[in-house]
């Protein structure tokens, strides 16, 4: 009887621990999903923002040169 309980408890013991590791891979992988899309969408943004960075400087050397004024360095 006290051999059985025991390995009841075990069991029980096993089951919650998988129970357990389960509910913690899923919620890593829900962060792992999340950081993967966030880092996706901020590498584009990074991207069209250097872009508009670019073009911007362009435009601000053309009306440099219209306007005649040097650049300092």
């Amino acid at each position: 009887m006290k051999k059985n309980f025991l390995e009841l408890v075990v069991n029980l013991t096993l089951i919650i621990i998988v129970i357990i590791n389960t509910i913690v891979f899923i919620k890593v992988l829900q962060k792992y999903v999340f950081l993967r899309k966030f880092s996706e969408n901020f590498e584009k943004e990074m991207k069209d923002f250097t872009k508009a960075i670019e073009r911007n400087e362009e435009k601000l050397l053309k009306i440099r040169k219209i306007l005649g004024i040097k650049e300092d360095l």
